[in-house]
C-alpha cells in the first residue's frame, strides 16, 4: 500500500511539473512579443531624441535570459518526449528560474524608465500620431 501511496505521489508530482511545463511556453511566448514591442518602442524613442542608453544593456540582458529560457524548454520538450522524465522536469525547473531572472531585469527596465520620466505608453502613442 506504501508502494502504491508513493506511486500515485510521483505520478502527480509528473503531471504538475508537465503542466508548468506547458504553461512556461506561454510565458516565453508572452515574453518574446513584449521583448519584440520594448525594442521597437526604445527604436522610437531614439528616434525622438529619447535618451534610452540608460536601459539598452538591460534589454539585452532580458533578451539572452529570454533566449536561455527558451533553450531550456525546447530542451525540456524533447526529454519529455523521450519519456525522460526527470531531465524534463529539471530543465523545466531551470527555464523557470531562467524566466524569473528574466522578469527582475524587466523590472529594472521599467524601473529605470520611469526615473527618466519615460513612459513607454506616452512613447507609443506619439509615435502613432506621427
Amino acid at each position: 500500500k506504501k508502494e502504491l501511496h508513493a506511486v500515485n505521489i510521483l505520478l502527480h508530482s509528473v503531471a504538475y511539473e508537465h503542466l508548468l511545463h506547458k504553461q512556461l511556453g506561454g510565458i516565453i511566448v508572452s515574453s518574446t512579443q513584449l521583448q519584440e514591442k520594448l525594442t521597437n518602442v526604445l527604436a522610437r524613442a531614439q528616434e525622438q531624441g529619447v535618451d534610452v542608453s540608460v536601459v539598452e544593456e538591460q534589454v539585452t540582458t532580458f533578451g539572452t535570459l529570454l533566449t536561455e529560457a527558451k533553450t531550456l524548454y525546447e530542451q525540456a520538450q524533447t526529454s519529455f518526449s523521450n519519456k525522460d522524465m526527470t531531465t524534463g522536469i529539471s530543465l523545466t525547473k531551470q527555464a523557470k528560474t531562467t524566466l524569473q531572472e528574466a522578469q527582475k531585469v524587466l523590472r529594472d527596465i521599467h524601473l529605470s524608465l520611469k526615473e527618466k520620466k519615460l513612459s513607454l505608453d506616452e512613447v507609443q502613442k506619439e509615435s502613432q500620431e506621427a
